[in-house]
C-alpha cells in the first residue's frame, strides 16, 4: 500500500535517523549488558544505579530523565534497596518521595561499570571525530525538545 502523504527530503532524513538510532540503541543495549553482566547486574540496573549516584534523585525524577515509567523505576529502586545497593532517605524538599541513595556496595558496583564503560567508550570514541559526536548531540537534543513540546 503506498502513503498518501508524500515525505519531503527532511521527513525522510527524520524516518532514517530513527531507524539509525533503533539500531544504535540496540547495539549499546548489547554492549552494556555485557559491562554489567560481569558485576551481576542489568542495563535497567546501571541506569537507576548511575542515576542515583549522580546527583541527588527520587524514584520520579529518575524515571523522567531516564524515560523509563515511575512503575519500573521503583521496581528496580526497590531491588536495589533489598540487596543493599541503594537506600531511601528522607527527602527535606518532598515527604512522600524519599532521595534513592547509594550504598557504600552500590557506588562500589556502579564505579565497576562505569569504569568498563569508560575503556570502552575510550576505545570507540577514538573512530570519531570531535565534530561529528558534537553535531549528534545537538541534533539528538533537538530533536527530543520537540518530540516533548509535541506530547
Amino acid at each position: 500500500m503506498a502513503l498518501r502523504t508524500k515525505r519531503t527530503r527532511k521527513s525522510e532524513l527524520l524516518r532514517q535517523l530513527q531507524l539509525d538510532l533503533l539500531q544504535l540503541q540496540g547495539e549499546l543495549g548489547r554492549h552494556a549488558e555485557g559491562m554489567t553482566a560481569a558485576v551481576d547486574q542489568t542495563p535497567a540496573r546501571w541506569k537507576v544505579l548511575t542515576a542515583a549516584g549522580c546527583d541527588i534523585r527520587t524514584v520520579p525524577q529518575i524515571a523522567r530523565r531516564m524515560g523509563l515509567s515511575r512503575q519500573a523505576v521503583q521496581r528496580i529502586a526497590n531491588h536495589l534497596v533489598e540487596k543493599g545497593l541503594a537506600r531511601f532517605v528522607a527527602n527535606p524538599d518532598h515527604r512522600a518521595s524519599p532521595i534513592l541513595q547509594l550504598t557504600e556496595r552500590g557506588a562500589a558496583i556502579d564505579d565497576a561499570i562505569c569504569e568498563e564503560h569508560a575503556r570502552w567508550s575510550n576505545r570507540i570514541s577514538r573512530k570519531l571525530e570531535t565534530k561529528q559526536l558534537e553535531s549528534a548531540i545537538v541534533a539528538i537534543r533537538a530533536l527530543t525538545r520537540l518530540m516533548e513540546l509535541e506530547i
